[in-house]
């Protein structure tokens, strides 16, 4: 679910309305902002640990990325962001951006 430049119309509320209803399913959820999602991947990547980190966010049957297009992201964010969205596209889990 992705509608840029709308702000206040409930995607977030949305978003943890599904989470919640997937994890009541018994569903493994991952829910997080772009820009923690970002920051937490730049952090790990700087202690060595980008490919443990990397596979524990691909795991979720259900991964919201909340805020998608709404921050601007630092010079390598769309380095970090490309192979989660990819990755899982790949291996056709789930994904709600």
């Amino acid at each position: 679910m992705h509608s840029p430049r709308s702000i206040g119309v409930g995607k977030t509320h949305l978003a943890v309305s599904i989470a919640l209803e997937a994890i009541s399913k018994g569903l493994k959820t991952y829910f997080m902002t772009t820009q923690e999602l970002v920051t937490s991947l730049e952090t790990v990547d700087a202690q060595g640990e980008l490919d443990k980190k990397m596979r524990g966010i691909t795991k979720p049957s259900l991964l919201i990325i909340d805020e998608l297009g709404y921050l601007n992201l630092s010079d390598n964010g769309g380095r970090y962001l490309f192979p989660v969205i990819s990755g899982d596209m790949e291996r056709r889990n789930k994904r709600i951006i």
